[in-house]
């Protein structure tokens, strides 16, 4: 098509078989969308969970006069409980 040419006119209305598969489609992608958002959660949650619980052992070692060892995540030297009066 040449381009001085001006292009056919598009009919303004849209049959209602259109707007609602149009509707369809998004309603499938805010769903999809909503799942992504969901799976993305629980496993960024799942991540913070684990670090949250390596750091409160830690926590827990050094307060209870330990010392923690980070290449194998272990505590040395700890005495934990209620202390002996």
């Amino acid at each position: 098509m040449e381009p001085w040419k001006k292009k056919p006119a598009v009919p303004q209305t849209t049959p209602i078989a259109a707007i609602c598969h149009q509707c369809e489609r998004q309603k499938m992608s805010s769903r999809a969308k909503f799942i992504s958002l969901l799976v993305a959660a629980l496993i960024a949650g799942a991540f913070l969970g684990w670090w949250l619980r390596e750091q409160r052992d830690i926590s827990a070692c050094l307060d209870a006069g330990g010392g923690w060892e980070t290449p194998g995540g272990y505590c040395l030297g700890a005495k934990f409980g209620s202390p002996e009066y």
